[in-house]
């Protein structure tokens, strides 16, 4: 069951394309700094702003600029992608985790690791957290056990 005014966490990779075309101004910049095609570019953009219901960038000839709801999205998003950040440099800092490779550790994250891991934290149970995502019980698992293995370390305890 979800709960009101609970919003779908975005992909991730399209927040990471959202930071870019808004630091870089540009599409073709933003393309060639994360290495996605152009139609990439703006297809990622395009599907936030559908699933926002609003415009996130005002385009002209010099470039892409932020509306006022694309800059609102743009302290959000960044302030969300820093504690993500956070969050794995400790990880790296662990001299345990010595396995894991500590090269663009975020981006290697994926979007259903991240609904897992997060559903999974609110439910306390696999099963639950299964039902509240709408998706099987091995998919919460699969996309958990994953999450740990590219950290390098366990997230979850069997009680």
């Amino acid at each position: 069951m979800k709960r009101p005014m609970e919003m779908q966490i975005p992909n991730l990779r399209h927040l990471r394309v959202f930071i870019a075309v808004t630091e870089l101004k540009s599409i073709t910049k933003a393309s060639d700094n994360i290495f996605l095609s152009q139609p990439a570019i703006t297809q990622a953009i395009a599907k936030l702003e559908k699933s926002l219901d609003t415009i996130l960038f005002e385009r002209h000839s010099d470039g892409m600029y932020p509306t006022p709801s694309g800059e609102i999205w743009y302290k959000r998003v960044a302030r969300a992608l820093d504690y993500l950040q956070d969050a794995t440099n400790d990880i790296l800092r662990d001299p345990s985790n010595r396995e894991i490779q500590p090269k663009n550790l975020l981006a290697q994250i994926s979007t259903t690791q991240l609904k897992a891991l997060v559903a999974v934290c609110e439910a306390r149970n696999f099963s639950i957290a299964s039902r509240q995502l709408g998706v099987s019980q091995s998919s919460v698992h699969r996309a958990a056990r994953d999450l740990e293995k590219l950290l390098g370390m366990a997230l979850f305890e069997k009680n």
